[in-house]
């Protein structure tokens, strides 16, 4: 099985360099014309199943990249992380605030009044789970959904030693992880 881990497209909030988390904004005009640019990545790809979170950029997105497969299943658990009091807030800011009070790029500090990590590590390691139980026979499994979803998937299970806020994939770019039955064999960048 071939797991396909793959970023929405560009939005506003991305271009501003914002915590936007589950604040459920569309594609800007970039999101769609980059995404229809990277369309050929997928091209070659026969979707046995796929899934997608429930807002509107992830969806658009999925639409914009696999316009002949329907998503399979729409969930919930995919939607991105909860920035609570850190939503709107510049990463830059917010980043600095933090190094100011001791802590460090490879510290997972919780936003305040948001979603934990451990939350979040919770919630995706159970998607996880249950799509390694469903599709393991399956050749190729589509999941569109957002940055730090897809890092806390690759983080807990797939590259333990990185940084995760470094594994969080450029837009509409990803990961694709290679199966033999339940075990992982090979993870690659979807490159530009």
């Amino acid at each position: 099985m071939n797991l396909y881990l793959i970023r929405h497209g560009i939005t506003d909030g991305n271009l501003k360099k914002i915590y936007n988390g589950q604040v459920d904004e569309k594609l800007n005009q970039d999101g769609i014309i980059d995404l229809t640019n990277k369309k050929h990545y997928y091209d070659h790809l026969k979707v046995d199943y796929a899934y997608c979170s429930t807002m509107q950029r992830a969806m658009q997105s999925y639409d914009i990249l696999f316009p002949d497969k329907k998503v399979d299943e729409y969930r919930q658990d995919l939607i991105e992380m909860n920035f609570g009091d850190w939503t709107g807030t510049k990463y830059h800011d917010k980043f600095k605030e933090l190094l100011a009070k001791g802590y460090t790029f490879n510290d997972l500090i919780d936003p305040d009044n948001g979603e934990t990590y451990q939350a979040l590590f919770k919630r995706t390691t159970a998607f996880l789970e249950d799509v390694l139980t469903k599709h393991i026979q399956k050749n190729n499994i589509v999941v569109v959904s957002h940055g730090l979803v897809i890092a806390a998937i690759m983080y807990q299970h797939f590259l333990k030693d990185k940084n995760m806020y470094e594994l969080s994939p450029d837009n509409g770019l990803g990961y694709v992880i290679e199966f033999d039955n339940d075990k992982m064999i090979s993870v690659n960048k979807i490159a530009r």
